[in-house]
């Protein structure tokens, strides 16, 4: 009972999905929305596993385990929080200087800052004014622009790789 249903995304090309849902069920459309949605939730659970480690417990009694992943979501939500804060104020002064491009916060910079430096304004709520200051400061000064979409198609390059020595072992 799978079916193939072919997808054409915003950069024109025709992305093949396979599905074990029925058409009456589940429409083109829809799984075209589910689709587009799946990818912000790809992109959280990168940013969990990879950046955050939430996988890697401190811990190994249950209750230490379900603390480690409560305090790695609670660092998310303040990720999050600040990453937006941080854009807004990024892209406001860039519209000032003139540039219309957009630009995003270095995750992995503000991430290892709000790791580093977060307890300190929860110990010592005088020092939340420099903290901030100091996260603004520190993760503004180099933000990412984003790319726009391409116009044209993507040369690629060949596959063969110039030093084979490079390929990760597998076992």
């Amino acid at each position: 009972n799978l079916r193939i249903v072919n997808i054409t995304l915003v950069t024109g090309e025709i992305e093949s999905l396979i599905t074990n849902l029925p058409q009456d069920l589940m429409s083109k459309e829809n799984l075209n929305e589910i689709y587009e949605a799946r990818w912000g939730i790809e992109c959280t659970y990168k940013t969990l596993k990879q950046r955050l480690q939430i996988e890697n417990y401190t811990a190994q009694t249950e209750i230490g385990i379900t603390q480690d992943i409560y305090s790695t979501f609670l660092m998310y939500n303040i990720f999050c929080y600040s990453r937006i804060y941080l854009n807004l104020l990024i892209n406001n002064l860039k519209r000032k200087q003139g540039n219309r491009d957009y630009y995003d916060v270095d995750q992995s910079n503000l991430i290892s800052r709000l790791k580093l430096d977060i307890l300190e304004p929860i110990l010592n709520t005088s020092k939340n004014k420099e903290f901030i200051q100091n996260i603004i400061e520190e993760c503004t000064v180099a933000p990412n622009k984003i790319p726009k979409p391409r116009r044209y198609e993507r040369k690629i390059k060949s596959k063969s790789r110039k030093f084979k020595s490079n390929n990760k072992p597998t076992f």
